[in-house]
């Protein structure tokens, strides 16, 4: 079966995470941290802001009874500040669940402490890898896009509503495809930084993915809908927190409670990119000693 690598992967690094809970508390320690910071920052955007019939923002007036949100410039540096934040220490966070499970599965059990300790000296390799491995994903996803984005700006420069639709089809069967493709192999380049060592082979994550082309993509669709149904899980409760106030307590609360689920996410994508790319690499050798 061309996916038994990708679920075989995805299937030891659930046993894996259930069996070494201890792994998440490193990104449930810093999700805890940045949940209030997060909170505060955030507390003059009214995500459900009522609009009054009639009411008028820049030119456009509001007929009906609807909801916006708005955020001032003031606001924008400061997220932009806890977005760099968030992903700084997430970048140790990630390391430190990768190393503790590369070493868990050589029988080691590293202390939180020297875990913590690693994902700190490592914090701006990792951050440096994830900043790349972004801007890979997005010119690949906005490159196999291209043509067909063309063809939507070609029917709207001739008037053509088939040919714009077409388009539109094309290219989101296009996307659908090739974005597990691209989580799965995303997945992969910290992990590879971690067992090589070096910052260049952060690209081995790619190349082994380029190899493994069915199996990635049936593992990046798998981990795609797994952390988007842990994410989601707590979004009624804080649905019904923010509507019911929308205080700088209430917003706290609601980010406190999002705060597992985010770093269980986290530690589950660290853990399963690692499997995801000791499995592929093993099939690559096995498949070269043939």
């Amino acid at each position: 079966m061309i996916w038994m690598g990708a679920l075989k992967a995805f299937g030891d690094a659930v046993n894996f995470t259930l069996r070494n809970p201890r792994l998440a508390l490193i990104p449930l320690l810093i999700a805890l941290i940045l949940a209030p910071m997060s909170a505060y920052i955030q507390r003059d955007i009214e995500p459900f802001s009522p609009m009054e019939r009639g009411k008028e923002i820049e030119g456009i007036i509001i007929e009906e009874h609807g909801a916006t949100g708005e955020m001032g410039l003031e606001n924008l540096w400061p997220l932009l500040f806890l977005l760099l934040l968030s992903l700084l220490l997430n970048s140790a966070a990630q390391y430190s669940v990768i190393y503790g499970a590369l070493r868990a599965g050589e029988g080691k059990d590293v202390p939180l402490s020297e875990l913590f300790v690693k994902g700190l000296e490592h914090i701006v390799q990792v951050f440096g890898i994830n900043v790349l491995t972004t801007i890979i994903v997005a010119a690949a996803a906005i490159a196999a896009g291209l043509p067909f984005l063309m063809l939507v700006i070609g029917g709207a420069f001739v008037n053509s509503n088939s040919l714009m639709l077409a388009g539109v089809i094309l290219l989101l069967i296009v996307e659908v495809i090739i974005l597990p493709f691209l989580v799965g192999a995303s997945s992969m380049t910290v992990p590879a930084y971690v067992v090589k060592g070096s910052f260049g082979s952060f690209i081995d994550g790619f190349a082994v993915a380029w190899k493994n082309k069915l199996s990635s993509m049936g593992f990046g669709a798998l981990l795609l809908i797994f952390i988007m149904a842990i994410v989601i899980a707590p979004a009624a409760i804080v649905a019904i927190i923010l509507l019911a106030s929308q205080g700088l307590t209430a917003r706290i609360v609601a980010a406190l409670i999002q705060a597992p689920f985010q770093a269980v996410a986290q530690t589950f994508a660290s853990v399963a990119g690692l499997f995801l790319y000791l499995e592929l690499k093993e099939e690559l050798e096995r498949a070269d000693n043939l």
